[in-house]
């Protein structure tokens, strides 16, 4: 969303870094709008996708023209016993108001009733147990998130009936 004169000075974001659960992320080059038009380039050099290294350090992940980038999610972590790690990242708005990002992301997930756990090659000594089902795993997420409400998982996990107790 374009942000307004005093958002775009505040040095605000479209997203808090956070790592995806699923597969992996595919992501062609974002195209930035001003209104109803495209804009050539990224208006400034702050804007756009950014990626955390291992050591921390943020760097731009934006692709080169005629290339995409591919995130790692937590699910291929877990399955890879943390020898590959979710990408973390996150998404700077521009410092320029009224330009918008438009952007198609492509999310790869594994099949919901699939056992997520590491390949025995890549156990983690205990560290991605144990085991679960790969849609409870996506509800939880979403349910941790904010994006589900406690009824709508106790719903989705099949227990609408069940007396509820707190979140505490």
């Amino acid at each position: 969303l374009p942000l307004d004169e005093a958002e775009a000075s505040e040095g605000r974001i479209w997203a808090e870094n956070h790592t995806d659960f699923n597969m992996v992320t595919v992501l062609p080059p974002s195209r930035f709008v001003q209104g109803d038009e495209f804009i050539a380039k990224a208006p400034d050099d702050r804007v756009g996708l950014y990626l955390k290294t291992r050591d921390g350090k943020e760097v731009s992940g934006i692709a080169p023209q005629g290339c995409i980038t591919v995130q790692l999610g937590q699910q291929l972590e877990i399955i890879l016993g943390g020898k590959a790690r979710a990408t973390e990242h996150g998404v700077r708005a521009p410092s320029t108001p009224g330009i918008g990002r438009s952007s198609f992301a492509y999310f790869h997930h594994m099949g919901v009733e699939c056992e997520l756990a590491p390949f025995p090659e890549f156990e983690a000594e205990g560290r991605y147990n144990p085991p679960k089902q790969v849609g409870a795993y996506d509800f939880m997420t979403l349910y941790q998130i904010g994006l589900l409400t406690l009824d709508q998982l106790i719903g989705l996990l099949g227990y609408p009936n069940q007396v509820r107790v707190g979140r505490g």
